[in-house]
């Protein structure tokens, strides 16, 4: 078994790329943000930006429909400073990944190779996001899956709040599967279906109530991935709603990994740098990493990773908006699934399991 990098070298690769993140920053993102440059860097920073400066009493940090809280507080905490924002992110980033990995059973080379690479993480530096966020979340649910210690919860129930709130469900979810009472707990594919089955009955109800919002966007966000009313993510928002989620959970958590991949073009690229190139990209990773994982990985619930990746797409392909960026917690939980050393079962045991790049098979 080949000898795992230590600590120091995977500190110092971070500060490596950290320090690749900030040229970039100040070369290309700073001047996208001030406008200087055509290409757009950056998904929603001006929004949050504008918002946070004009917030008063009667909006809500927290809502249905938008959740202002973490970019709204990181701005208020730096002062709206742009410099101070991206050190923040890149601290948050290099803490998180270091704290994660000397606690998870992978090949930290594997994994740094595979999570660095991913173009949302490059861009998700450069000013205030939610997507930062979800880097720690991410990570310290892995951890949490393998130690079943609830500090790790806490911590990703923290930066879920920070997120979003749909996130909150999840992480709440996922504690309500491992408590030791839980009968369906080791029967992790029952689970799943009886998660779906809820879903699928309770979608139609809640949209029309709760949901009522959130619903009320989704044609604007069928407009954003096909161009009209009537593309493929609006009629399988329509089938969801009619009882049939069942039927649509996989297409839809597909498109969201996947969807970019088909609207590629040079023209695209100059006219919208941020989905045609930078989500597109993103889907292109997604897609690498998928089929690497289900070369050399075994698909089975018992893997904590490919349990969260089920369980993640489940919940959140429900969202009636066409948005990539809700499924990069996937990215990393591929990664993570990629980097194994040992392959976790639902009762806690674990085998271990070769490295990557070993030769063994994985079949």
């Amino acid at each position: 078994m080949r000898t795992n990098v230590q600590m120091p070298v995977v500190v110092a690769a971070l500060l490596l790329y950290a320090a690749f993140a900030s040229v970039f920053f100040f070369s290309y993102g700073l001047p996208s943000l001030n406008g200087e440059i055509p290409q757009q860097m950056y998904a929603d920073t001006l929004t949050y930006e504008t918002a946070a400066l004009n917030w008063g009493e009667e909006n809500e940090l927290v809502a249905i429909d938008g959740n202002y809280l973490g970019p709204v507080t990181v701005l208020a905490l730096f002062d709206h400073n742009r410099i101070l924002v991206h050190a923040f992110n890149l601290i948050l980033l290099v803490v998180s990944v270091a704290v994660a990995l000397s606690r998870l059973e992978v090949n930290r080379t594997v994994f740094l190779l595979a999570f660095l690479s991913s173009p949302l993480l490059l861009f998700s530096t450069i000013g205030v996001n939610k997507e930062i966020f979800l880097v720690p979340l991410s990570l310290f649910l892995a951890v949490y899956m393998r130690e079943q210690r609830l500090r790790w919860l806490l911590l990703s129930l923290v930066f879920a709040v920070l997120a979003r709130w749909q996130l909150m469900v999840f992480v709440v979810a996922l504690y309500m599967v491992n408590l030791p009472f839980n009968p369906l707990r080791g029967r992790r594919f029952r689970l799943l279906i009886m998660l779906l089955a809820a879903i699928t009955v309770a979608y139609p109800i809640l949209a029309s109530g709760l949901l009522e919002a959130v619903e009320a966007i989704s044609i604007e966000g069928g407009m954003q991935e096909s161009g009209s009313a009537s593309g493929i993510y609006p009629l399988m928002q329509s089938i969801q709603r009619s009882y049939g989620y069942f039927l649509v959970v996989v297409p839809k958590a597909l498109q969201l990994l996947f969807g970019y991949l088909t609207r590629f073009s040079l023209e695209g690229i100059s006219e919208d740098f941020w989905n045609a190139f930078v989500i597109m990209s993103q889907s292109a990773h997604n897609l690498l990493l998928l089929v690497l994982c289900l070369v050399l990985r075994k698909r089975r619930l018992a893997n904590d990773m490919f349990f969260l990746i089920c369980m993640f797409s489940i919940i959140f392909a429900t969202t009636p908006v066409f948005g990539p960026r809700y499924f990069f917690p996937v990215g990393i939980w591929l990664a993570l699934w990629l980097a194994q050393t040992t392959e976790a079962k639902a009762d806690g045991a674990r085998t271990m399991q070769p490295p990557l790049g070993t030769g063994a098979s994985h079949a």
